[in-house]
């Protein structure tokens, strides 16, 4: 059962008076397919006074429904206690502190001028960046004011006044892309007919999950029902077994081909990224000073697992200790 919140607690009581700054952001677990699911509001309020509070609203009906995986909690906010609300007031709480440069750092102005600030704030940062800790796949992006409705379809025409229409997909999908891009928690997708979007099962699964986790409502014209906030665990639950079922399925599929190659003596493993030694071994001399990070690393080696790039580091230190 969500709990409101109780009065008693000098740290979590929420301030009243006239507020002069208010921001708002959208807390996001970005998991290994680089899906972004929504998981709490934070909003950010300065009173006339001088004081203010940063204020957590989780998303219970879409954090219900995601696996341990995907989402493991919000750093140093208790979630068992099953709160609406959590407040906190006049101090930076720890997942803002974790996640932005703190205003001793050396070079702080430097990292604030590569996002286009001229002044110093740790929330604003937040929001102007993807910047996550090192130890979970949080990240925030700033939120709208209004909600909207989106349609999405082959025909304009058939779907109510929409602010927002996208249209068929190309054959790489990007429409589907700019669509989850585009929607945030509290927005509504109008859809001539959900079901026609995508004829392959286990695309159209995929679709429909994406779209749970942005927090939409989905409105299907054709059949006049819509997916909103109270059906939203319950779907996400089930969508996410049948995910599970397609992977296991996926994987045994892909067993059976390897020991069938491996029997006509035709398997020969998986192909190695090659990557230059002279090239790769500036990027290593960068990272060990510090000069660049591992996200930007990866990037220039065009290598996205980070299993391939810790073995790429490895090998390389290998073959470095007979020189030292």
């Amino acid at each position: 059962m969500i709990r409101k919140f109780e009065n008693g607690n000098d740290y979590v009581r929420p301030l009243e008076g006239n507020i002069i700054l208010r921001r708002e952001g959208i807390i996001k677990a970005v998991t290994k397919e680089n899906v972004k699911i929504n998981v709490a509001g934070i909003l950010y309020e300065k009173f006339e006074n001088e004081e203010y509070q940063y204020v957590f609203t989780p998303y219970w009906d879409i954090i219900d429904g995601c696996t341990s995986d995907e989402f493991f909690g919000i750093p140093g906010i208790d979630l068992d206690l099953r709160l609406d609300q959590y407040y906190r007031v006049n101090y930076e709480p720890v997942f803002i502190t974790e996640r932005t440069p703190s205003a001793s750092r050396e070079d702080l102005w430097e990292l604030l001028e590569t996002v286009g600030m001229d002044y110093y704030d740790r929330f604003e940062w937040l929001l102007r960046t993807d910047m996550r800790a090192a130890n979970d796949n949080l990240i925030v992006e700033p939120k709208r004011e209004e909600s909207l409705y989106v349609g999405l379809g082959k025909n304009k025409e058939a779907l109510p006044a929409v602010d927002f229409f996208y249209g068929e997909k190309d054959r790489e999908g990007n429409v589907y892309s700019a669509l989850l891009e585009q929607v945030q928690y509290g927005d509504t997708v109008i859809v001539e007919d959900l079901e026609q979007l995508e004829t392959n099962e286990q695309k159209f699964s995929c679709l429909l999950r994406n779209l749970l986790c942005k927090g939409v409502d989905v409105l299907d014209v054709s059949s006049r029902i819509k997916y909103g906030k109270t059906e939203r665990t319950a779907l996400l639950t089930l969508l996410n077994l049948q995910r599970r079922k397609y992977e296991k399925q996926r994987k045994q599929n892909r067993m059976k081909s390897i020991a069938r190659a491996k029997a006509e003596g035709k398997y020969r493993g998986r192909k190695k990224i090659e990557v230059d030694e002279t090239y790769f071994s500036d990027i290593y001399r960068c990272m060990k000073q510090g000069e660049m990070t591992q996200k930007e690393a990866m990037e220039r080696l065009h290598l996205t697992s980070r299993s391939t790039f810790y073995r790429r580091m490895k090998e390389y230190e290998r073959r470095l200790k007979p020189l030292a």
